[in-house]
């Protein structure tokens, strides 16, 4: 009897360790659904200002480099895949890496080429388009925008 009741032991010991172990969340795994967002080709349509400041605010300077920066826009691409990559296409490599959600999944994080971070804020999916808020610098000045993809 005392055999069976270590055996019953043992095996209840084992039984509760697997449970346990598999219940751990693991290392880069995703228990977020992200609709609309993944594998999907997006392509950039526009950039807009978001208050409180407007276009006719910013420096003429400032104003042609985002007209400029809008133009290029429109042939941006990028696919962000469930396995965190991102492939970019277009006029201009935006260099973008990895991605992952951040902050409660309202945020994406974008790992670039050279190691350094960005933080797509807001970031919102529907199956007609892709919309996050970012920063927008030129030499002169900053200010936040909202970037639409369809």
């Amino acid at each position: 009897m005392p055999k069976l009741n270590r055996s019953l032991n043992w095996a209840l010991f084992t039984l509760l360790s697997i449970y346990f172990f598999s219940a751990c969340k693991k290392e880069n795994e995703r228990d977020t659904f992200v609709p609309f967002l993944t594998d999907r080709l997006w392509k950039g349509d526009t950039i807009t200002i978001n208050p409180p400041l407007t276009d006719q605010q910013l420096s003429i300077e400032d104003q042609q480099s985002f007209h400029t920066a809008n133009l290029w826009f429109k042939n941006a691409q990028i696919t962000l895949d469930e396995k965190g990559t991102v492939t970019t296409g277009g006029d201009y490599d935006l260099g973008y890496k990895t991605w992952k959600l951040v902050n409660n999944d309202a945020d994406i994080e974008i790992t670039l080429n050279n190691g350094n971070k960005l933080i797509l804020s807001n970031w919102q999916a529907d199956p007609l388009s892709f919309t996050y808020t970012s920063s927008y610098t030129t030499r002169e000045s900053s200010f936040d925008c909202t970037f639409v993809y369809k």
